[in-house]
C-alpha cells in the first residue's frame, strides 16, 4: 500500500514538474558574478532546487554525524558503568561478616 501511494505521489510530483517545464521554457537572462547567460526558467528554478536540497543535506548530515558520535561516548559510558556496576556487586561483603563475631 505504501508503494502504491509513494509511486502515485512520485507520478504527480512528475507530472507537475513537467507542466512547470512546459510552460516555464521560456528564456530569462541570469546575472551571475562573472557575467550574464539567458537560461529557461525551469532550469534555473530546477537547479535553485536542487542546490536546496543539497544544503539542507550537507546541514542534515552533519547534524547526523554529530548525534551518532555523542551516541557512541554515551554507549561507551554506559558499558563503563555496567562493568563498574557489575564488579561491584560481585565484591564480597567483608564489613557485615566481621561485625557479627
Amino acid at each position: 500500500m505504501k508503494r502504491v501511494l509513494l509511486l502515485v505521489l512520485l507520478a504527480v510530483c512528475a507530472g507537475i514538474g513537467a507542466v512547470l517545464g512546459f510552460y516555464n521554457a521560456a528564456p530569462v537572462p541570469f546575472d551571475y558574478l562573472f557575467g550574464q547567460r539567458e537560461w529557461p526558467l525551469i532550469a534555473l528554478l530546477a537547479l535553485s532546487f536542487a542546490m536546496g536540497v543539497l544544503a539542507a543535506a550537507l546541514v542534515l548530515g552533519w547534524r547526523i554525524v554529530a548525534l551518532r558520535l555523542s551516541q557512541r561516548r554515551l554507549q561507551r559510558q554506559l558499558q563503563q558503568t555496567e562493568t563498574e556496576l557489575r564488579n561491584l556487586r560481585n565484591l564480597p561483603l567483608t564489613g557485615e561478616s566481621q561485625s557479627s563475631h
